[in-house]
C-alpha cells in the first residue's frame, strides 16, 4: 500500500494507525476495528534502541478466539520489519497466558528466554519471544 497504513490480510478487522502521517516516532500504536469501526483491539510498537523494538496487544473481549490477535500482530511485526530500521522485535506476555504465548508462537515470535517475576511492575514470571527480520 502507498500510505503505508498496515491492513489485515484476511477476515474483517483493518488496521489504522495513529498518527496518520508518518513520521520519525519512537511509538506507533494501531486501532485494529471490524468493518462497521467496532474496535476489536490493539496493537502498539515501541523503540527499544536504534534497531530493537517491542510489540504489544490486546484484544477486545469480544474478539477473542477468532485469530483476530495473531492477525494484528504479523501485520503490524511484517510492517515494523520491511518498513522501518527494525531488526529484531520483542513480545513479551505472563508466563501463565497461553493464548498470548500461541500468538506469539503464530506470528513467527521464538521463545527467547524465561524471565523471572520482577515486582511491582511484573508479579509473574514472563516470557520473551523474538522475531527477527528473517523469521520466515
Amino acid at each position: 500500500m502507498n500510505d503505508s497504513t498496515p491492513r489485515c490480510r484476511s477476515g474483517p478487522a483493518a488496521m489504522s494507525r495513529r498518527p496518520a502521517r508518518p513520521c520519525h516516532a519512537a511509538r506507533f500504536s494501531f486501532a485494529v476495528v471490524a468493518d462497521d469501526d467496532l474496535r476489536l483491539g490493539h496493537v502498539v510498537v515501541k523503540a527499544a534502541s536504534a534497531d530493537t523494538a517491542e510489540v504489544g496487544y490486546w484484544t477486545a473481549a469480544h474478539a477473542r478466539g477468532r485469530g483476530i490477535a495473531a492477525r494484528a500482530v504479523d501485520t503490524v511485526s511484517d510492517w515494523a520489519l520491511e518498513t522501518r530500521e527494525t531488526v529484531a522485535l520483542t513480545l513479551l506476555h505472563a508466563a501463565g497466558n497461553h493464548a498470548s504465548c500461541r500468538v506469539a508462537v503464530k506470528c513467527g515470535y521464538v521463545l527467547h528466554d524465561e524471565l523471572p517475576a520482577a515486582p511491582p511492575a511484573f508479579p509473574a514470571e514472563g516470557h520473551r519471544h523474538v522475531r527477527t527480520r528473517h523469521h520466515r
